[in-house]
């Protein structure tokens, strides 16, 4: 269902968007219907993929790893937009919080939906093995947030620890 509405938004577009007569002048192009185009498909594709995610989170659909992969493969391009959006500032940054937390969101549901696919297709009779037995000589590493103070300069970023 959602499939035929975007295809029917998506002709409709196009035919209120199509390019009018040339005209020899020299001055303006053709880019902006297209760009209209381009934005009302993919548009109208993330509010499908919206309403699609609401059907798998409600338990209403299973959810699949390759409906998964195409919304990371959609969504990840859009949400490093959003993010260029809010650290360019302006006028438009409340719009493009929005926009990064939907993009946010739906990238957020296709890694969801990946890993409970797979989890779903995993046997789940079969008992956890054991830990290996702590040794003292055992190395062990440590990944996790950190401050790097360093004045004007500070960051924050990860950091790497452990015992060797």
């Amino acid at each position: 269902m959602p499939g035929k509405f975007i295809c029917g938004a998506v002709a409709v577009a196009m035919l209120a968007l199509a390019s009018r007569g040339a005209r020899a002048c020299g001055q303006g192009s053709s880019y902006g219907g297209a760009l209209y185009v381009g934005a009302i498909v993919v548009g109208l594709t993330d509010v499908g993929m919206s309403i699609a995610d609401l059907t798998t989170v409600s338990g209403v659909s299973k959810p699949s790893a390759a409906y998964g992969t195409v919304e990371l493969i959609v969504a990840l391009p859009q949400l490093a937009l959003g993010i260029a959006g809010l650290t360019a500032g302006g006028q438009s940054s409340s719009f493009f919080a929005g926009y990064t937390l939907w993009m946010a969101a739906l990238t957020a549901h296709g890694i969801w939906s990946i890993a409970a696919a797979h989890a779903a297709q995993a046997p789940n009779d079969a008992p956890d093995p054991e830990p290996p037995p702590d040794r003292p000589g055992d190395a062990r590493m440590g990944l996790g947030p950190t401050y790097v103070p360093l004045g004007p300069l500070a960051q924050v970023g990860f950091g790497l620890s452990g015992r060797f």
